[in-house]
């Protein structure tokens, strides 16, 4: 678990901190949305001995790093270079969108501008507006839209793996997005998107006049407890180019979250039986169920080192050299590399656990058959004594 580390292109001082919540968020409606996104702290605590064998947060990841303290904005010289913080959004809300029908609807929306950069990644865009002044306060307020008057716009990002990234959108556009892009989800998540939040602004790097060089001194950007600084200055395309590198990493540390939350949720299912075996010594489960439980944890195992790029840099970076070192300091910074080593080691404990159950079952089988065995010797034994009784009586 990580505790106030800087990940930068540059030195910085250390920074006073605060708690961070990111929890996975129930989609709600807009109305309601206010209230459950909030940023309310929560700190890990001792598990008790039910659940000793899965911990509610897991030793690497977003879960953990997520519950590290977090810098006051208002402090050191983040308050110097970035008086202004936006919102750097990341939603995993299904297994995958169906591209094509996400770049045609958002053709069709006049507030928006949409292109495809790769065959993985559609970039919309939306321009900033003012808000109806004619609309009470608090709605103009939350439904503005678009909150980056530097960049001028915000900046949408949607990769086929069902993450959607968004840079400058207030929270109630965020929840509009979401209700738009429903229709083209594939494999939805039943009862809550997983959702994290961090903050974005920009800060003066010194790279002379020419943007260029900004990326020959790889001072693009610098990570500071969650806040992202950008540099000031990019042109129009530079800066998209920079957001998707650090979108990446992110889309897919979230990513990783949900299969975080989908092997918690089979530690959840399983974790009452080693604690009943210990307790008993007997295991209380069909083999149909163990069967289901198995298969459900090879799908998991397949589908994240197999049908994934966790693991991978993705192709965009193969025409794009000078930006992927802005992906690895964000993919970094999000422990993805540990949180997926992690991640496979409790597939291995739980498969591990299946085979300790699979092997108490055939013990088990074992058992009740050598029982059978018996009782059909002492059946036979008793029938033929019965037999030998009715000879000899017969005699008599």
């Amino acid at each position: 678990m990580q505790s106030g580390n800087t990940s930068a292109y540059e030195d910085t001082i250390p920074l006073l901190q605060k708690p961070m919540n990111s929890k996975p968020m129930a989609i709600v409606p807009a109305s309601t949305a206010i209230t459950s996104l909030g940023r309310n702290s929560t700190l890990a605590r001792a598990p008790p001995l039910e659940s000793s064998l899965t911990s509610s947060r897991f030793a690497a990841g977003s879960k953990s790093r997520l519950e590290r303290v977090r810098p006051s904005l208002l402090l050191t010289n983040v308050d110097k270079e970035a008086q202004w913080t936006g919102r750097l959004s990341v939603f995993c809300t299904c297994n995958t969108y169906s591209m094509p029908e996400i770049f045609q609807r958002f053709n069709e929306m006049p507030d928006w501008k949409c292109r495809r950069i790769s065959r993985d990644v559609i970039h919309v865009r939306r321009s900033i507006r003012e808000p109806d002044l004619s609309e009470p306060a608090t709605d103009a307020i939350w439904w503005v839209g678009v909150e980056d008057h530097t960049a001028g716009c915000a900046d949408i990002f949607f990769f086929s793996y069902g993450v959607a990234i968004t840079f400058g959108l207030s929270e109630g556009a965020e929840w509009q997005l979401l209700d738009t892009i429903k229709p083209f989800e594939n494999g939805r998540m039943e009862d809550e998107v997983e959702h994290e939040t961090y903050d974005y602004a920009y800060y003066d790097a010194d790279s002379g006049t020419d943007s260029r060089q900004v990326f020959s001194t790889a001072k693009l950007m610098r990570i500071e407890h969650d806040l992202f600084l950008l540099a000031r200055g990019l042109d129009g395309e530079d800066l998209i180019h920079l957001k998707l590198a650090i979108a990446h990493g992110i889309a897919q540390s979230g990513k990783l979250s949900s299969f975080e939350n989908a092997v918690e949720t089979i530690f959840k299912r399983v974790e009452h039986f080693p604690v009943e075996l210990a307790r008993t010594g007997m295991l209380n489960i069909s083999d149909r169920r163990l069967l289901q439980l198995s298969g459900e944890l090879c799908v998991y195992g397949l589908y994240i080192n197999l049908q994934t790029d966790i693991l991978e840099v993705p192709e965009w970076f193969w025409d794009n050299t000078v930006l992927e070192p802005v992906y690895e300091s964000t993919s970094k910074y999000m422990d993805i590399r540990s949180r997926v080593s992690v991640l496979n080691k409790r597939l291995d404990v739980i498969s591990d656990m299946f085979s300790l159950f699979r092997e108490e079952r055939h013990i088990s089988y074992g058992h009740k058959l050598e029982e059978i065995v018996i009782w059909l010797i002492v059946v036979e034994v008793v029938l033929d004594l019965l037999e030998l009784a009715a000879l000899l009586f017969e005699k008599v």
